[in-house]
């Protein structure tokens, strides 16, 4: 099972590679949605921890039973914040590289 959910979310991170990426940063929409946060100071990663917060929000919904849940529902929120996982740290590695 482990294996056929990573398989699953690898699948999404190459696909959504396509969608977050423009102008030749992988990262860009990430940097767009920083913007649109309150506080000025806000960064591409204060943006991918908040938009993966609704996933996290929503595991611990359906944990403690707060909202109904599909398989399909459980499957996808979970490789979501899996995928997110990634992408914080893959921009942590890039940034870290930059120094």
């Amino acid at each position: 099972l482990a294996d056929e959910l990573i398989a699953l979310s690898k699948l999404v991170l190459i696909e959504k590679a396509k969608e977050y990426s423009n102008e030749g940063s992988r990262f860009s929409n990430f940097y767009t949605a920083a913007k649109y946060m309150s506080d000025d100071t806000s960064t591409q990663l204060d943006a991918c921890i908040g938009i993966a917060s609704k996933h996290f929000a929503w595991i611990e919904d359906a944990a403690f039973g707060r909202i109904a849940v599909t398989d399909k529902g459980i499957q996808d929120h979970f490789v979501d914040a899996i995928n997110y996982t990634f992408i914080y740290y893959f921009m942590l590695i890039e940034e870290f590289e930059a120094c």
